[in-house]
């Protein structure tokens, strides 16, 4: 990843970050909110946290 001090490549790196810091939150709380408490919200949210993972460690 090549980041210059005043290149173009920056404001799209910026823009993703700051659309997956808004997006994030808001799909964990769709999850938690529609599916009730038990096996239905753990198979729910059993595929989010490996590809968490993935996009924090691709970085």
């Amino acid at each position: 990843m090549v980041i210059r001090a005043h290149g173009r490549r920056q404001v799209p790196l910026v823009i993703k970050g700051v659309a997956a810091a808004l997006t994030a939150p808001a799909a964990l709380s769709l999850i938690i909110t529609t599916f009730a408490e038990g096996p239905q919200r753990n198979r729910a949210l059993g595929p989010r946290s490996p590809t968490a993972c993935c996009r924090w460690c691709s970085r």
